[in-house]
């Protein structure tokens, strides 16, 4: 494979100052409008991404979603109403975007026109991932564990505001995460299937949060690439709040069935923290995130292969200096870029599963949330300065 061309994305919009420089006010800060999250089309020829602005005066962001051509070109607006649009995720055949918008999850055109929406669900949806033929979609939304149905989690939320008692009695950590209290629901993770117009709660019945409530994020689950598996992060422990031991798991979804719980298996071994698992393409192998030790937040991020043939699990950075951050595979699976801190910088690596070398791709800027295109010789990445 030839050496990757790298384009950026700048997370905050240059500010046009007069001659005559001065310092930076708060003001300043208000106007500058943040990039968020992005997608690249199949073709990479163009890029979808999501920008907030800010209000100082009613002090509320909004989010919009822009396209923009893959040579960074051609800049124009795909939504951009009074309501927070983001999460923009290109359709495997390149003809739609799907997005977020009023807790649920909508796609349209790529000129913005012909919207429908994929989700219409009283829990809400989130977190959208396709399948490689386009046929279903993974989310996340926040139910009662033991919710079948839509109905039930209305009629629960409907007799907890009507109770005029409204005292709690906690059972159990943890019961807040920072400025969210977590309440008797959970974030359960969703296979929709768009051909059959159904939705199935993979984790129905279970008290753990998909992703985890703490050291997850949205790469915490995924499909394989003939779209038969899934792979995703949950801490099993019942006390998450001493717990870093969120583990990986694999669903077979061809015994996947409304109203049960899914069979999991479990692929990770350490009681520290695995996660963000992600197929290779050619499907052999899932890579994902591994701290050594129980209980350290901080203890340095390991990658991982695991294969899927063989059941092996395979450290390949056991004695690499570097706490990896997003992994991508390239499209031909021979290589593995991620990015780490490294010094002053967040660098971009590449790692050659032939050679077992590790490759300082990038080495300066603060850059994060890596995408590849389908033929790849491009990357794609957001630079935070």
């Amino acid at each position: 494979m030839k050496k990757a061309l790298l384009l950026f994305l700048t997370i905050i919009t240059t500010i046009t100052l007069q001659a005559q420089k001065r310092a930076m006010t708060v003001e300043d800060l208000w106007n500058m409008k943040r990039i968020g999250s992005f997608d690249l089309s199949p073709d990479g020829k163009t890029i979808a991404f999501e920008v907030t602005t800010y209000s100082m005066e009613a002090n509320i962001g909004n989010k919009d979603i822009y396209l923009i051509d893959g040579d960074g070109k051609n800049l124009r607006v795909l939504k951009n109403s009074d309501s927070n649009e983001g999460e923009p995720k290109f359709s495997p055949n390149g003809k739609k975007i799907a997005f977020a918008r009023g807790g649920n999850l909508w796609q349209c055109d790529l000129n913005g026109s012909n919207e429908t929406q994929l989700t219409n669900l009283y829990s809400g949806a989130s977190g959208l991932v396709w399948s490689n033929d386009g046929n279903k979609i993974l989310f996340v939304s926040s139910v009662y564990p033991d919710c079948e149905t839509q109905q039930c989690n209305e009629e629960r939320d409907k007799a907890a505001d009507e109770n005029k008692v409204k005292a709690k009695i906690i059972t159990e950590l943890m019961y807040r995460s920072w400025n969210d209290w977590r309440g008797e629901k959970r974030s359960h993770l969703f296979l929709y299937d768009l051909t059959k117009n159904e939705s199935v709660d993979l984790m129905f019945g279970s008290r753990s949060d998909c992703p985890p409530v703490d050291l997850g994020g949205y790469l915490d689950y995924t499909f394989s690439p003939d779209g038969k598996e899934i792979a995703f992060t949950i801490n099993p422990d019942k006390v998450v709040a001493t717990s870093t031991n969120n583990e990986v798991y694999t669903i077979n979804l061809a015994n996947v069935k409304s109203g049960s719980p899914a069979s999991i298996k479990k692929i990770s071994n350490s009681p520290g923290n695995d996660n963000q698992p992600i197929h290779s393409p050619n499907g052999s192998y899932i890579a994902f995130r591994s701290m050594a030790r129980a209980g350290f937040e901080a203890d340095k991020q390991r990658l991982v292969l695991y294969n899927k043939e063989s059941g092996n699990l395979n450290i390949v950075t056991e004695n690499l200096d570097k706490s990896i951050g997003q992994v991508v595979w390239s499209p031909d699976s021979k290589y593995i870029y991620y990015e780490a801190q490294n010094q002053i910088y967040n660098s971009i690596y590449r790692y050659d599963l032939a050679t077992g070398e590790h490759l300082l791709f990038l080495n300066d800027g603060i850059n994060t949330d890596l995408k590849i295109s389908n033929d790849g010789q491009i990357i794609y990445f957001r630079r935070m300065r």
